[in-house]
Parts: C-alpha cells; sequence; structure tokens
C-alpha cells in the first residue's frame, strides 16, 4: 500500500483536520504520561461497570460517529437524499 492511498488527499482542510487529531492524540498521551493518569484511566473509566460513567463515555462517541454517517447521506448538491416508499 503507497501511503497517498492511505491518507486522505486534496483539500487543506483535510490536512488541517487530520494534523488536528495528531496533535490532539499526541497531547492527551502526553498528559497521560506526564500526570501518571494511566493506571487511574484503566481502573476508573475503561473497566467500569457504573453505568453513569458508561454513558459518559458512550455519548461522545455517538456524536463522532454520527456525523460521517449523516454526510454520507448527502448527494452532490448539498441537499439528504429522498426515498420514497411506494406500498403496492
Amino acid at each position: 500500500m503507497k501511503l497517498d492511498e492511505f491518507f486522505v488527499t486534496g483539500e487543506p482542510i483535510i490536512y488541517v483536520t487530520e494534523a488536528g487529531i495528531a496533535l490532539a492524540m499526541i497531547g492527551i498521551i502526553f498528559y497521560l504520561t506526564y500526570f501518571k493518569k494511566w493506571k487511574w484511566l484503566w481502573t476508573n473509566w475503561l473497566t467500569t461497570v457504573d453505568h453513569k460513567k458508561i454513558g459518559v463515555m458512550y455519548v461522545p462517541s455517538c456524536g463522532i460517529n454520527a456525523i460521517p454517517r449523516r454526510c454520507r447521506c448527502l448527494n452532490d448538491e448539498g441537499t439528504a437524499y429522498r426515498t420514497e416508499f411506494k406500498i403496492t
């Protein structure tokens, strides 16, 4: 696989977004390492059975996943596809 097939290319906004995601990931990893929060993250959040914490983790992931799914529903003009069901 070539490197240009792996990355989305062509638009400057995509490059800025990819750089922002990479910087955010580096910042989060730096924060967790510098303040020694890896164990806290594992014990208090990632392996919890508390329904409130699970909900707090679930809601942002749904919002992040919903954006690309809604974008796929748009056609070339930027309007949503319409499907009409006919009952015969």
